[in-house]
């Protein structure tokens, strides 16, 4: 069964626009994302923006809806072993659904073990530090600051620098519609904090279920670099 957590009002669609009908899975998720070098480092650490409005665009929890924003330690060579750590709304993988913004990690790139921290509601419009890192036995999941999880599991090098946006419709808000900002940075094996030392970007679509990449993710998402590295990423998507 579906545990439904009613958030508060400020949670839920908050521009006052009208709802447009919800659009159908299309196989596609949809992306924004910046990446930077890959090694030795132990992981990626980030301030990131918190929205302050936020929208599933009406989809129901049956539909499985998301948006999410995370940073990554992941493997260079195997994509697929990887920490991700963020915050999200919507449908968690092991089916609890909130309207909140709430604190998530997962291992193998999604394929679990995770955790959602449902009831857990993060500030809105805050600046919050969010990191996932790992010295290749064990990894370690940050969010607002806060320690969620320390794992045994290891990423192994060369881990790559990476941080993203994504959404499961493409009429659902990305980074809070307007765009959340972040500013990277990576860890030393000795545990020191650097800014990234350069910063590349994008959007697409991709078939996490066939491997299918379908280019640009389009539909209203963007993705806005500042060298050596802050990054923009949102979009109001598109309706039907």
């Amino acid at each position: 069964m579906v545990a439904v957590i009613v958030a508060p009002a400020l949670a839920l669609l908050q521009s006052g626009a009208a709802q447009a009908a919800v659009c159908g899975y299309t196989g596609y998720h949809y992306y924004s994302y910046a990446q930077s070098g890959a090694g030795t480092n132990k992981g990626t650490g980030a301030e990131m923006q918190t929205w302050t409005h936020w929208s599933l665009n009406g989809h129901p929890s049956s539909d499985s809806p998301f948006s999410n924003e995370a940073v990554w330690t992941r493997d260079y060579n195997n994509m697929s072993d990887a920490v991700e750590v963020g915050f999200m709304t919507g449908l968690a993988y092991e089916g609890t659904f909130s309207n909140g913004m709430y604190p998530y990690y997962t291992e193998n790139n999604g394929n679990c073990p995770c955790h959602y921290f449902t009831g857990t509601s993060l500030p809105t419009d805050t600046d919050i530090w969010n990191s996932a890192t790992s010295d290749g036995t064990h990894s370690w999941a940050y969010v607002n600051n806060k320690l969620l999880a320390e794992l045994s599991y290891g990423v192994s090098t060369p881990r790559q620098n990476y941080e993203q946006a994504e959404v499961d419709y493409h009429d659902i808000w990305m980074g809070g519609g307007s765009g959340a900002d972040v500013a990277l940075e990576y860890q030393t094996p000795d545990n020191q904090w650097h800014d990234w030392g350069s910063i590349t970007g994008g959007t697409e679509r991709y078939d996490p279920s066939t491997g299918v990449d379908g280019g640009a993710a389009g539909y209203g998402y963007f993705n806005e670099t500042e060298a050596p590295n802050g990054a923009v990423e949102g979009g109001y998507g598109q309706s039907c």
